[in-house]
């Protein structure tokens, strides 16, 4: 019997750190590797030190890529906020980096993965693709609608000045076979509207991002046990996750409501602690309902995940939001921005309840209304952990970019 060896599946990501191993980033090889038997590596620099490589995502290896340029990256370091050839030189020096490591890898890659619509992943791709035409070139967008879309459109006279024109040669040329973006609004428009896959739309695909549904189901309680407490997670003070809008709207009705709490979970900008101590002191009522816990491990942030009825998260912008996916598999009843991958995880809106983007009067509304039908939040509570669980779980998604893959491969496997 001929041994058939595990298909290589490799995530280039130069910046990975740590804490980006639990992310869609080390979440999508880890589970190729552990539910479909993939060899599943990271391509990046050494950031650090690993230690979820053996608690969290076990089984996945690392390709770690030199720094053969370094005056390069002397260069790039003293220029950075002084001139624009910064960029330029990080991105000349991640390609030679990238390139060496590919000249020695890069045809045992069966499939290469890239993030983001940037010159550094067409080129790469295109690096590969010449080292490796048969191999399998996977773009994972991390786009959303409100943010980039509209300011990347090809049509726009100036942006052609800015080199789109070449960007879209490079893309084109680097021929991605898979390219998958997080929200049904962003797929959407990638295959109807948005210019620059005018060429690729039969290769866009939705994939969202995920959560491990058996391992929160473990960790999940009923309503009944839960706190009368709201979270607001992720980077606390942060534009993009509009924080002041949440403690406002908290704020404006924590008097009327004695007994719930609001809970800031997540790592905060420096500038934000005296918006909080500024809000304390204006509304004295509020200054011992709020508190910070900082950033948090996993199994902490799930615990009190489960503890809470209501994520409040009014963000601006999202690929996807994974605070949200996490919280809703644990029963927390979203009151978020009507955006793309908030109207995917609350089906519309029907499990959830969504405002416009920076209405604080919508978000103090809905806030009062949430505190004040507790039967109702019970109702949407099971139903969005259900929906969530049923919907967005790792293995699931993972299989179906499985079955992209072999179908790719298999195809390539017959031509040859």
């Amino acid at each position: 019997m001929v041994h058939k060896r595990k298909l290589r599946f490799v995530t280039f990501f130069p910046e990975c750190q740590n804490i980006h191993l639990i992310k869609d980033v080390g979440m999508i090889p880890y589970v190729l590797h552990k539910d479909f038997g993939y060899d599943s590596y990271m391509m990046c620099y050494p950031n650090g030190d690993y230690p979820y490589l053996e608690t969290e995502v076990p089984g996945l290896k690392m390709i770690l890529l030199g720094h053969n340029m370094p005056l390069l990256d002397k260069a790039a370091k003293f220029l950075e906020g002084r001139s624009s050839l910064s960029g330029s030189f990080v991105l000349l020096s991640t390609l030679i980096d990238s390139s060496i490591a590919l000249l020695r890898s890069g045809r045992d890659i069966d499939i290469l993965q890239l993030y983001h619509l940037k010159p550094e992943s067409f080129l790469v791709g295109l690096i590969y693709r010449i080292i490796n035409p048969m191999g399998i070139l996977y773009l994972k967008l991390d786009l959303n609608l409100s943010k980039e879309l509209v300011s990347r459109n090809m049509d726009h006279p100036e942006h052609q000045k800015r080199g789109l024109s070449l960007r879209y040669f490079l893309f084109d040329l680097a021929h991605f076979d898979i390219i998958s973006a997080e929200s049904r609004g962003v797929y959407a428009y990638m295959r109807e509207i948005f210019p620059f896959f005018k060429n690729c739309r039969d290769r866009i695909y939705y994939l969202p991002d995920g959560i491990d549904a058996q391992r929160i189901s473990s960790l999940s309680r009923p309503f009944e046990a839960k706190k009368n407490a709201v979270i607001h997670a992720g980077r606390i003070g942060n534009p993009q996750k509009a924080s002041d809008l949440a403690l406002e709207a908290f704020a404006d009705i924590c008097e009327d409501f004695p007994n719930w709490e609001l809970l800031l979970i997540g790592s905060m900008d420096r500038h934000f602690y005296r918006f909080i101590e500024e809000l304390k002191s204006k509304r004295p009522s509020a200054a011992s309902r709020i508190s910070y816990l900082g950033f948090v491990e996993r199994d902490e942030l799930y615990r009190r995940y489960s503890e809470a009825k209501i994520l409040l998260m009014p963000s601006r912008w999202e690929s996807f939001g994974l605070v949200v996916a996490e919280a809703g598999a644990l029963g927390n009843v979203l009151l978020g921005s009507d955006i793309p991958p908030f109207q995917d995880m609350t089906k519309g809106g029907k499990l959830g309840y969504l405002c416009p983007v920076d209405s604080l009067e919508c978000l103090t509304e809905r806030l009062r209304h949430m505190l004040s039908h507790n039967e109702e939040l019970r109702a949407k509570s099971d139903q969005i952990s259900r929906f969530i669980r049923e919907n967005f779980d790792w293995k699931a998604i993972c299989g179906n970019l499985n079955n992209l893959i072999l179908g790719l491969s298999n195809n390539r496997s017959g031509k040859s």
